[in-house]
């Protein structure tokens, strides 16, 4: 087994419509695991959809089989907001002559900023990363054999994962890249603890006893804080310069599946 620490930094402005409030539109303050799959080409879909039902059962099946797994991305405190206005009238092709209103009805969007280049955050002296989010990517065999795996389903010789790569996310496919951190160890314990970071709902076989929900995350709930209870078998995952060992689920699949 293969864990690797992702790590996200936005190069663009980027939105998601998680909450509408009549003409409010706001970003939710993560990342959705199943957004971020589909934005790096491992679930495929079609160009064209005849409808708007989801097929996320059928279209997730493959990276399952494959072995590999994202964890939600939690939004880091260095993030920051932007709240922009946009002219949300309508527009008509017809040739009659309407009474102006002589004013735009403005809609709002609260939308994540982009990183600055070339800027650095202090913190008490110490610089502090330039990400914008963090999650995890659990491998049951290895990165490498769970691409291969994809390639050989999908026919696609061009599918891969690299440690640096930019990626595409949100309405306005904003530009973010994501990098790639290998453990240095992992292994499985029996332990009762509460776990930090984001889990997905639907993906977990074995459900905590204690959780905080998050609001209006779509299109699965998302939860954080888990605690599980009595002992489970959790990954006890130990990162190269980072003093804190990481903790996960070991039963983790995309909508659940064994």
């Amino acid at each position: 087994m293969e864990v690797y620490r992702y790590r996200l930094q936005f190069e663009d402005y980027l939105f998601y419509a998680t909450t509408e409030r009549g003409k409010v539109f706001e970003t939710g303050w993560f990342i959705h695991n199943y957004a971020l799959t589909y934005a790096l080409g491992l679930a495929v879909c079609e160009y064209r959809h005849s409808s708007q039902k989801p097929r996320y059962r059928e279209q997730l099946s493959p990276v399952n089989q494959a072995g590999l797994y994202f964890t939600p991305a939690t939004v880091l405190p260095v993030t920051r907001y932007r709240i922009t206005q946009f002219n949300t009238m309508g527009e008509t092709f017809g040739l009659g002559r309407e009474k102006s209103s002589g004013y735009p009805t403005w809609g709002y969007a609260k939308l994540f900023r982009p990183r600055r280049q070339g800027r650095v955050i202090e913190n008490q002296g110490k610089a502090i990363s330039p990400d914008n989010a963090t999650g995890y990517l659990i491998c049951r065999d290895s990165l490498s054999q769970g691409v291969n795996d994809l390639r050989d389903t999908y026919k696609n010789e061009q599918l891969n994962l690299f440690p640096t790569q930019y990626l595409r996310l949100g309405k306005f496919t904003a530009k973010v890249k994501m990098s790639l951190t290998l453990a240095q160890s992992v292994t499985i314990v029996q332990q009762t603890r509460s776990l930090t970071g984001l889990l997905n709902w639907a993906d977990l076989a074995n459900k905590p006893q204690r959780f905080d929900l998050i609001a209006s995350a779509l299109p699965t709930r998302l939860i954080e804080s888990a605690y599980f209870t009595p002992a489970c078998a959790l990954i006890q995952a130990e990162f190269s310069q980072e003093p804190t060992r990481v903790y996960l689920p070991t039963d983790m699949a995309y909508l659940g599946e064994s």
